[in-house]
């Protein structure tokens, strides 16, 4: 994907990041507590199965990374945006109540 191609789609999702060397797109998450993170990891990793499209992840007490990037190209491509732009909705569904599974007794 050529620079221009990716500054064209960065504005699709505002709050990932290009990595500096132009290779990834990359989020932090914040979450309220660590059971929270590891719900949205588990949201994240079906969503990436469905997509055949797999992020790495980064889950800690109070956050979630995602970065992204087609590995077998060395570097972006569209599905890593389109993929972006689901997991941000995911987040979105998360944050304003909508409880995954983990989070039911």
């Amino acid at each position: 994907m050529t620079p221009e191609a990716v500054a064209d789609l960065l504005p699709a999702i505002p709050d990932w990041s290009l990595a500096a060397d132009g290779t990834e797109i990359v989020r932090r998450f914040a979450q309220p507590d660590f059971g929270r993170g590891f719900a949205l990891v588990a949201r994240i990793a079906a969503l990436a199965e469905a997509a055949g499209h797999h992020p790495d992840l980064g889950l800690g007490w109070g956050y979630v990374t995602a970065s992204l990037r087609t590995h077998a190209i060395q570097g972006l491509h569209l599905n890593d945006f389109i993929l972006a732009a689901r997991i941000d909705q995911a987040f979105d569904d998360q944050t304003s109540g909508d409880r995954s599974p983990v989070d039911r007794p």
